[in-house]
């Protein structure tokens, strides 16, 4: 069966054991046993041995079998993620065609060498194009990231002065309640900064991240 999209990945089964008596691990311990026993205390002794054992094997078998089977859903996954690895692998290394197309099998064809220079011609001025405007778009993006620091950098520095200015008029208008000053006559607080923006020709650039990331709220004040 060939490894598609649809194919699930085999999910992991999740198994714990089975509901049963754990063994009395305490006999193991050769310090249980006492210098001198009985026929009769021996005998008990093996009984509960016997007992035990058999508990252990149930134990030991289970979890064998849980072992076993997380191993071979281990060995499924291995593979379908290296398929998955090599599939990825040959998209992400795909390369453009450089070779050129003169022939339009959409339609009907007259082949001269006059029509396939023209087409080969023509074919070429359109990659030129293409390349044009992707440096384009990177030169673009490239302002526009530049651009951005820089005003993010201007908009620290404004509100810095702003946060300082406000903590000065403070100190002032509490200087002046003390001396009995009516608030009539306190100097006005400090305008509030509006943030810079990018120029329009740069708003309109498109980021490599689509635009995912919201910009701050002009009016917000750290």
């Amino acid at each position: 069966m060939p490894l598609t999209s649809s194919t699930p990945i085999v999910a992991p089964v999740l198994e714990s054991l089975p509901a049963s008596d754990d063994p009395d691990w305490s006999l193991a311990d050769p310090d249980s046993v006492n210098g001198w026993s009985s026929c009769q205390d021996l005998e008990n002794v093996i009984g509960m041995l016997k007992a035990n054992l058999r508990k252990a094997h149930i134990l030991t078998t289970s979890q064998n079998g849980i072992i076993e089977g997380s191993r071979a859903t281990m060995v499924v996954q291995n593979l379908h993620l290296q398929k998955l690895n090599a599939a990825l692998y040959g998209k992400e290394t795909e390369k453009t065609s450089t070779r050129t197309l003169v022939i339009d099998s959409s339609k009907g064809q007259v082949y001269s060498g006059d029509a396939i220079q023209e087409e080969i011609h023509a074919q070429e001025e359109r990659k030129k194009v293409k390349a044009a405007e992707k440096k384009s778009k990177a030169e673009g993006r490239a302002a526009k990231k530049e651009a951005q620091t820089k005003l993010e950098n201007e908009w620290k520095v404004m509100k810095a002065t702003h946060k300082k200015a406000m903590k000065l008029w403070k100190i002032n208008c509490d200087k002046l309640s003390g001396e009995g000053v009516p608030k009539k006559h306190w100097p006005k607080a400090p305008a509030r900064p509006k943030k810079p923006k990018l120029p329009a020709s740069l708003e309109v650039v498109v980021d490599d991240d689509d635009g995912d990331d919201e910009e701050e709220d002009e009016n917000t004040m750290d």
